[in-house]
C-alpha cells in the first residue's frame, strides 16, 4: 500500500489542536488524523479509498489497522444506533433494560450514558428497539441529540467527518470491489470480522465471521447497515437490524486538509506609510487565506485572497499567511519585514519659489500631477499657474508625495520676496516697477523722510528730486511690504 509524505496542517475543533496527515489523492494512499476519543488523545489511520474520499482505515475505537480479518485489537466499539460518544458503546460497558430510558430516544439521554441499553421483552419479529417509536425521517447527524435525531459519533474527529451514508457506503463497497469478507479485509478500508452486540441480553454474535457497519440511514423503525454473514457469500448493502445492536462505526470525509503555504514573496523591508503587496502561491485545497500582519498596519481591500495590499504602520514585525478550508485551517508560513522611516514632503512658498526642506537625497517636482524634467532640486521657481508637488526620497529609498501647494503667477509675485524688479537704477527720472499687478509706492530720502507717494502704479516719475539715495517701498493693496529697495537718483 503506497504511502505518501504530506504537510502536517492544524484543525481547531471543540477548543482543542489536532493534526491531520491527509492521504495522497492514489486510493490506497494512507494518512493519519488525531483527535481525542473517550477522553484520550489517539491517532488513527486514514486512507483515499476508490471513490475518492478520506476514510477511517480503522474501526471507530479500535487499537489499530487490522493485521488481518479477525484480529480483535481492530474491531473497535459497537455503537447502538442514533448514539454517541457517551461510553455505551465500550465492549465492557454495563447493561440495562430500556425502561430505564425516558422518553426512549435521543431525548431522554440528553448528556449522554455509559449503559447499553437492551430489552429484556424481546419475542422474535416484534420490534423492541431501544430508541421507541422510532420512524424514517430521524437521523443520526453532528446536531445535538433530540427525539428526533441521534448524535453523530464520527463528528468527534473534526469537521466534514460524518457517518457514512446507506449510498456512500453501498458506493466505497461496489468501487472497492469487496464481495466477501476476504475482500473486505483486502480492500483499502480492511473491514474486520468484528461481528456485533447483542440487544436483546449481555454477550456478541459472530466476532472473527461477519461484519456489521451502521449507515446514517432508517428503514421505518429500523437503523440501516452494511453486513456481511457467515451463512450468505456476499455483502448486504442494505441490512436492516434494530436499532437496538451494537454495530461498528467506520467514518468519512470529503474534506482534505490543506497543505500550509511555503512562501511569501513580497518586500522584505519596506518604509512606513507606503503601500506593499505580499502575495503566496496556492496551497494545495485552500479555498482562501488568512492574513496577519503587524500591529498599526491596515489591508487595503480584499484580506482571504492568496496576495494582500498593506500599508506598514510604525512597527516592525511579521507578515503570516494561513491557508484554509471548510474544515481545516494550516500552520502559518511567517516572514520577517524590517521598517525603515519614511521622509515627510512639504512645500513652502516665497513669491514664486517654491522650496522642500529636509535636505534629502532626492527630490523630483510635479506640476498638475506630471513630472516636470530635470526639476530635481530643492527648490523650483514656478513657471506657471497650477497645482507643484514635491517627491522626496531619503537614504531608505522611501518616498513622500507633499501636499499640492497652488500657485498663480500673479498672486505669487504680489507676496514678500516675489519676483518684483525696480528699473533702471540708477534712474535719471523714470523709476520702472516690473510686476504682475499694480503696487502701491513709498520713497523715502536718506533721512528717513517721506518725500512721494503713489497708490497703484506700475512707474514713477522722479522729476524735481535731488540726487542721492533713496530707499524705495513697494506695497500691495492690503498695505503688506512686498520689496524694499535702495535706489539712485542722478542728477537731472
Amino acid at each position: 500500500m503506497k504511502s505518501v509524505v504530506v504537510a502536517f496542517v492544524l484543525l481547531f475543533i471543540g477548543g482543542g489542536l489536532q493534526a491531520q496527515n491527509d492521504p495522497g489523492m492514489t486510493p490506497g494512499d494512507t494518512g493519519t488524523i488525531s483527535f481525542t476519543y473517550q477522553g484520550v488523545p489517539v491517532t488513527y489511520t486514514t486512507v483515499r479509498a476508490a471513490d475518492g474520499k478520506v476514510w477511517l482505515q480503522q474501526n471507530l475505537g479500535s487499537l489499530q489497522v487490522g493485521g488481518y480479518a479477525s484480529d480483535s485489537a481492530a474491531y473497535g466499539h459497537y455503537f447502538q444506533w442514533g448514539r454517541w460518544d457517551d461510553g455505551h458503546q465500550l465492549p465492557s460497558s454495563p447493561m440495562a433494560p430500556v425502561s430505564n430510558v425516558f422518553p426512549r430516544s435521543p431525548a431522554g439521554i440528553l448528556n449522554g450514558s455509559d449503559t447499553f441499553y437492551y430489552d429484556i421483552l424481546y419475542v422474535q419479529d416484534s420490534f423492541c428497539q431501544w430508541w421507541e417509536d422510532g420512524d424514517s425521517t430521524d437521523t443520526w447527524s453532528a446536531a445535538p441529540p433530540s427525539d428526533s435525531n441521534g448524535s453523530d459519533p464520527c463528528a468527534v474527529i473534526g469537521p466534514g467527518w460524518h457517518m457514512p451514508t446507506q449510498p456512500e457506503f453501498e458506493n466505497v463497497i461496489l468501487l472497492e470491489g469487496i464481495t466477501d469478507t476476504a475482500s473486505a479485509f483486502s480492500s483499502n478500508l480492511k473491514l474486520p470480522l468484528a461481528g456485533q452486540r447483542r440487544f436483546d441480553t449481555d454477550g456478541f454474535l459472530y466476532q472473527g465471521e461477519h461484519f456489521l457497519y451502521w449507515t446514517s440511514n432508517t428503514f421505518d423503525s429500523l437503523g440501516v447497515a452494511v453486513s456481511y454473514y457467515y451463512w450468505n457469500t456476499s455483502v448486504n448493502v442494505y441490512s436492516k437490524p434494530y436499532r437496538a445492536y451494537g454495530a461498528s462505526v467506520r467514518c468519512v470525509t470529503e474534506c482534505t486538509g490543506v497543505y500550509p503555504p511555503d512562501s511569501i514573496s513580497g518586500p522584505d523591508s519596506v518604509c512606513v506609510g507606503m503601500a506593499q503587496v505580499w502575495s503566496t502561491p496556492g496551497s494545495v485545497y485552500a479555498s482562501h487565506y488568512l492574513w496577519t500582519v503587524p500591529s498599526g498596519w491596515t489591508i487595503i481591500g480584499p484580506d482571504t485572497g492568496s496576495s494582500i495590499t498593506v500599508v506598514p504602520g510604525p512597527g516592525a514585525g511579521q507578515i503570516m499567511v494561513r491557508a484554509t478550508n471548510m474544515c481545516d485551517t494550516s500552520v502559518a508560513y511567517a516572514m520577517d519585514v524590517q521598517l525603515y522611516p519614511s521622509p515627510q514632503a512639504q512645500v513652502t512658498q516665497y513669491g514664486l519659489l517654491l522650496s522642500a526642506p529636509g535636505n534629502y537625497p532626492g527630490y523630483q517636482w510635479l506640476l498638475n500631477g506630471v513630472v516636470i524634467p530635470g526639476a530635481v532640486h530643492d527648490t523650483l521657481e514656478a513657471s506657471a499657474d497650477g497645482g507643484y508637488q514635491v517627491v522626496v526620497t531619503n537614504s531608505y529609498g522611501c518616498t513622500d508625495t507633499s501636499g499640492v501647494q497652488v500657485v498663480s503667477l500673479g498672486v505669487a509675485a504680489l507676496q514678500p520676496g516675489g519676483d518684483i524688479r525696480v528699473f533702471p537704477n540708477p534712474t535719471r527720472g523714470v523709476l520702472h516697477i516690473s510686476v504682475p499687478a499694480a503696487v502701491d509706492v513709498r520713497l523715502y530720502n536718506a533721512t528717513g523722510a517721506l518725500v512721494l507717494k503713489k497708490e497703484q502704479v506700475r512707474y514713477v516719475e522722479l522729476e524735481g528730486l535731488p540726487a542721492g539715495f533713496y530707499q524705495v517701498e513697494l506695497r500691495s493693496d492690503s498695505g503688506e511690504v512686498l520689496k524694499r529697495e535702495r535706489v539712485m537718483v542722478m542728477q537731472q
